[in-house]
C-alpha cells in the first residue's frame, strides 16, 4: 500500500481559497495506527452513528406458520393471501376450504437478503415467497437472483395504526405491504400510484399477526 499525505489549510468545502475560521490544531504522523488506536477514534456508538434494530414490535419467529388479518375497519375479516401469484386478501375463517387456509398461510423465515429481517414463505407453494415487483406484491418461486432475495425480504415494525403490525420493504424503507382494493402492494404514503393514497393509509398497512391457518 502506498499513500501520499498534505496539509492543507484554509480552504473551503468547494477547496476553494474561501474558508473562514481558526485552525487551532493539526499533526502529522507516520506507519499506522493500532488497532485499539483506530478502534478509539472510529467509535461509531459514541459518535451517535450506530444503527437501530431493523425490525420492532411483535417479534416473529422464524420458521412459525402465521396469517395475516388486515386492520383496516370493515375489513377485518380479511387475511393476505394469495390467488396464483397474485397477492390479495380474501374473507377467512375456521370454517373455509383447506385450500384458502393455506392460500392465506404464510411460513416465517429468516430474510433472504438480509437476516435481521423476514421472508415469508408459500406454505401451499414450498419455495416461493412473497416479494414485490413494480411495487404489487406477488407469490414468485425463489430462483436465487439478487433481485427476488431483496424483493422478498420485509422488517416488521410497530404498527402505524393503534394495531398489529406493519410489514417495511427492505429495499425500500419508505413503503409498506399494503392492501388497496383487496390486492397486495408496497405503498408509500402520499406517493404518486394510486394505491399510495393517503386516505386510510395507516390502516391499510396494519396487520395482526395471527397463528396460520394451515
Amino acid at each position: 500500500m502506498s499513500k501520499e499525505g498534505a496539509i492543507i489549510l484554509g480552504i473551503g468545502g468547494d477547496n476553494s481559497v474561501s474558508g473562514q475560521g481558526t485552525f487551532y490544531e493539526g499533526v502529522m504522523t507516520m506507519g499506522y495506527p493500532s488497532d485499539a488506536t483506530e478502534n478509539a477514534v472510529q467509535d461509531i456508538v459514541a459518535a451517535k452513528y450506530a444503527t437501530t434494530s431493523l425490525v420492532s414490535g411483535p417479534s416473529l419467529a422464524v420458521g412459525s406458520s402465521i396469517s395475516l388479518q388486515v386492520t383496516t375497519p370493515g375489513y377485518i375479516t380479511r387475511y393476505l393471501a394469495h390467488t396464483g401469484a397474485t397477492v390479495n386478501t380474501h374473507v377467512v375463517s375456521t370454517f373455509s376450504s383447506t385450500a384458502l387456509k393455506q392460500q392465506a398461510s404464510w411460513t416465517v423465515r429468516a430474510g433472504l437478503a438480509n437476516s435481521a429481517c423476514f421472508s415469508f414463505e408459500s406454505k401451499d407453494a414450498a419455495g416461493s415467497f412473497i416479494r414485490h415487483f413494480n411495487f404489487e406484491l406477488q407469490v414468485a418461486a425463489n430462483d436465487g437472483s439478487k433481485a427476488l432475495k431483496e424483493d422478498a425480504t420485509f422488517c416488521p415494525q410497530a404498527r402505524l395504526s393503534g394495531k398489529g403490525s406493519s410489514i417495511r420493504a427492505w429495499g425500500y424503507p419508505t413503503r409498506f405491504v399494503r392492501h388497496y382494493d383487496n390486492v397486495g402492494y408496497v405503498a408509500s404514503n402520499g406517493g404518486v400510484e394510486m394505491f399510495d393514497a393517503a386516505r386510510g393509509f395507516n390502516d391499510d398497512v396494519s396487520f395482526l399477526v395471527r397463528t396460520g391457518f394451515a
